[in-house]
C-alpha cells in the first residue's frame, strides 16, 4: 500500500457521508417534483429530475460497494473478493455513463432552447428524455458486461483498495479514454452555453436601456406639452 490504512478508511467514510447528502439533497428534489403539480407539467424541466434520478439511484446502487470497502477494512493488510467488488461496482460503471449522457443532454438542450427556439418549442420533450436515457442505459450496460467478461475474477489480489485493482488493463483504458472524452464535451457544451448566457444578458441589457430612454423621451416630451399648455391656459 502507497498510503496509510487509515487514509483509505478515511476516503472510504468521506464517500459514504458524500453519498448520504446525494441520496437526501436528490431525494428532496424528487419529492418536490411529486409534491408540485406545476413542476411535473414544466417539461423543460424533465432533464434535471432525470438528472437528479439517476444522481439518487446512483448514490444507492453504489452504497454497497463502497460499504463493502469499510467492512472489509483491516490496517495489516487488504484482502477484498474480485467477484464482490466486479458486482457492486458494476452500479458505478453503470450509473456514471447515464450520469454524464444527461449532463451533455442537458447542456444541448438550453442551447437549443437559446440558438433554435422554434425548434426547441416544436420539439417532443419527452422523446427527448427517453432517447437520452435509453442512450445512457445503453453505453452504461455495454461498459459493465465488458468489465464483467474482461476482469478476471479468479484472481486473488492483496492490498488493492480500489475497483480498478480488478478490473483488465485494456478495460480501464477504454473506460478512462471514454468518460474523458464526454467529461471534455460536457465542459466545452457548459462554456458555450454560458457564453451564450453572458450574451443574452448583454443583450437584454442593451434592449432594456434603449427602452427606458425611450419611455424618458416620451415622457419629457409630455411634459413639455404640459408645461406649453399651462402657459397658453395661463394667458
Amino acid at each position: 500500500m502507497a498510503m496509510s490504512p487509515y487514509y483509505y478508511l478515511g476516503v472510504d467514510i468521506l464517500i459514504i457521508t458524500l453519498q448520504t447528502l446525494s441520496i437526501i439533497g436528490n431525494g428532496f428534489v424528487i419529492s418536490l417534483f411529486i409534491i408540485f403539480k406545476r413542476l411535473r407539467q414544466n417539461m423543460s424541466l424533465r432533464l434535471l429530475l432525470l438528472l437528479c434520478c439517476s444522481d439518487w439511484v446512483f448514490a444507492v446502487l453504489a452504497l454497497p460497494y463502497t460499504v463493502y470497502y469499510v467492512v472489509g477494512w483491516n490496517q495489516i493488510m487488504f484482502d477484498y473478493n474480485a467477484i464482490i467488488i466486479s458486482l457492486t461496482g458494476s452500479a458505478f460503471i453503470l450509473a456514471y455513463k447515464v450520469n454524464l449522457i444527461v449532463t451533455i443532454a442537458i447542456a444541448v438542450d438550453r442551447l437549443q432552447a437559446m440558438r433554435m427556439p422554434v425548434y426547441y418549442r416544436r420539439k417532443s420533450q419527452m422523446c427527448y428524455v427517453w432517447m437520452t436515457l435509453f442512450i445512457g442505459l445503453a453505453w452504461g450496460a455495454a461498459d459493465t458486461v465488458s468489465m464483467i467478461i474482461m476482469t478476471p475474477l479468479n484472481v486473488h489480489i492483496y492490498n488493492c483498495a480500489a475497483m480498478g485493482c480488478f478490473q483488465a488493463n485494456d478495460f480501464r483504458a477504454y473506460w478512462g479514454i471514454s468518460n474523458m472524452f464526454l467529461n471534455v464535451i460536457a465542459m466545452l457544451l457548459t462554456i458555450w452555453v454560458a457564453h451564450e448566457l453572458s450574451g443574452f444578458k448583454r443583450k437584454n441589457s442593451v434592449t432594456l436601456g434603449i427602452r427606458e430612454q425611450k419611455q424618458l423621451t416620451q415622457v419629457r416630451k409630455d411634459a413639455d406639452t404640459s408645461n406649453v399648455d399651462f402657459c397658453f391656459c395661463g394667458h
